[in-house]
């Protein structure tokens, strides 16, 4: 192979005789049925010789990510690739690890990190197991979707999910009226957070639906508030509250910027832009931090979750809570019901006079 991508006599006798030539074009046929361009194989045949000749690497060898690493300072100093003749630059240097990774991790020589295995790994390998032997799905496919799941577990450990819980734990009586607090006032970002709190308090609007919103939703004649839901793929129309209407109409006349923007909830200042989901979910989780409150979900998703407990213990039907908060199924709804009876009625308790 190395007769098709080099003419130098002197640079295709130090790559047949550099170690481990028999990994060394294994991977190089690999990448070359993959696809890879002439160009990439002399990039790559020129690699794995730098790499073998300067960690002296012998037959079933393991190698570290730093001592990798140690190797492309090394390489960059002595001027890199004379295979190639080219100059050093940074980028240069990052292809030479890419390269050597790809290559050490395919000839099944690279020293993987330890990483600790989460708290539902043995569940992980069932799932494998049985995509194996029920699905006949490739090892490579199996791989894939165990890596998926594996990330998916870790995000939910950062996040603060805890193994095994199903149940967000919501605001209680008393947060929730706390963090109402921490928007009355003069201020503009109070005036615009205390409508939005108070949209999302009443209604369990999603952050998404919320920041969706556009000032024809509001009907100050039928008053109705009409909420698009991107998830469910429907249109709701609220009955338009009295603390709420009067929360937006202060927020509209004395704070919101005069833009052509039809978006409700904007920026304040420049640029004016309006608001995405992820705003919304800074505006509760910024008051929440404020407070103290830490070990509950931190999002809008925790106001979601006090409005359908307090509807419950209103003797409000999951049917009915359902189509209130957007659920395709009454199974979306029965999560809400996962917690103890008292901590529902702890939350009924919540005075929302003007809101529900």
């Amino acid at each position: 192979m190395f007769e098709d991508l080099f003419v130098d006599p002197r640079t295709k006798a130090n790559l047949w005789s550099a170690p481990l030539l028999e990994e060394r074009l294994r991977y190089l046929r690999h990448s070359a049925q993959s696809g890879a361009r002439p160009s990439t194989l002399r990039r790559i045949a020129a690699a794995q010789t730098s790499l073998v000749r300067l960690l002296d690497l012998r037959e079933a060898e393991r190698v570290s990510m730093p001592r990798i690493e140690a190797v492309a300072r090394q390489w960059a100093q002595r001027g890199g690739c004379r295979l190639l003749a080219r100059r050093v630059r940074p980028e240069t240097r990052r292809c030479f690890v890419g390269h050597a990774l790809r290559w050490l991790r395919f000839a099944g020589l690279l020293e993987e990190p330890c990483k600790v295995r989460h708290a539902h790994a043995d569940e992980v390998a069932v799932f494998g197991a049985w995509m194996r032997k029920e699905r006949g799905c490739s090892e490579e496919t199996i791989s894939g979707c165990q890596s998926t799941v594996d990330r998916f577990v870790d995000w939910l450990g950062e996040w603060g999910f805890h193994p095994g819980e199903t149940v967000p734990k919501g605001l209680d009586r008393d947060e929730v009226l706390r963090l109402l607090a921490t928007s009355e006032g003069d201020r503009p970002a109070d005036v615009r957070d205390r409508a939005i709190l108070m949209v999302l308090i009443a209604y369990g609007l999603r952050s998404g639906e919320v920041a969706g919103l556009r000032l024809d939703d509001v009907d100050w004649t039928e008053e109705t508030l009409r909420v698009r839901c991107p998830k469910p793929g429907r249109t709701h129309h609220y009955p338009l509250s009295r603390g709420v209407g009067q929360a937006i109409v202060r927020y509209l006349t004395e704070v919101r910027p005069q833009r052509p923007h039809r978006t409700l909830f904007l920026t304040l200042r420049a640029p004016i832009l309006p608001l995405g989901r992820g705003a919304m979910s800074q505006v509760v989780r910024r008051r929440l931090d404020r407070l103290g409150i830490t070990g509950k979900r931190r999002g809008p998703h925790a106001l979601r979750h006090a409005a359908a407990q307090h509807l419950l213990d209103q003797g409000v039907s999951f049917k009915e809570v359902g189509d209130y908060l957007g659920h395709r199924s009454i199974s979306s709804t029965a999560v809400y019901a996962k917690v103890q009876l008292g901590t529902l009625r702890e939350v009924a308790d919540i005075d929302l006079e003007g809101l529900a």
